[in-house]
């Protein structure tokens, strides 16, 4: 097993914008958008994720715009992972931070909190080795 080290994380960017069209009381499908980018040197890494939210058609708006990006900052014990296993660490441990975060972020801008949905790694990562990019299941806020 591969000992890594969570050395901390910092929040580098938070942005929420409410869409002026979005109405009251309806019903709104929400596709968040994750990505997770790597930068490694010998046994030390950092990784940012990322979640944002957009309208993405005309047909589909979404009540608000969210972006949230969250550095991390690892090492390993006299070892060099591969990336498969630093995505999977990172993403392991940001996501719970990032999931309360936008909560909170949401519910200070007098929305209801949306709490992201539970993601499931293993197929994020095995998806895309690179950069990690890939929509969960759709979510719907009321």
């Amino acid at each position: 097993m591969d000992k890594v080290i969570f050395k901390g994380f910092k929040v580098t960017e938070s942005y929420f914008k409410l869409n002026e069209a979005a109405k009251e009381n309806e019903k709104y499908t929400i596709a968040p958008r994750f990505e997770c980018r790597l930068a490694s040197s010998g046994v030390e890494f950092e990784a940012d994720f990322s979640v944002s939210i957009a309208t993405v058609t005309e047909d589909m708006p979404a009540p608000f715009d969210l972006k949230v990006v969250l550095k991390g900052r690892f090492s390993s014990e006299n070892l060099v992972l591969n990336k498969t296993v630093q995505l999977r660490h990172a993403v392991g441990t940001l996501f719970p931070f990032l999931r309360s975060h936008v909560a909170t972020l949401t519910a200070n801008c007098s929305v209801p909190a949306f709490v992201l949905p539970e993601i499931d790694i293993d197929a994020m990562i095995s998806s895309s080795v690179r950069p990690l990019e890939t929509p969960t299941p759709k979510e719907e806020l009321n």
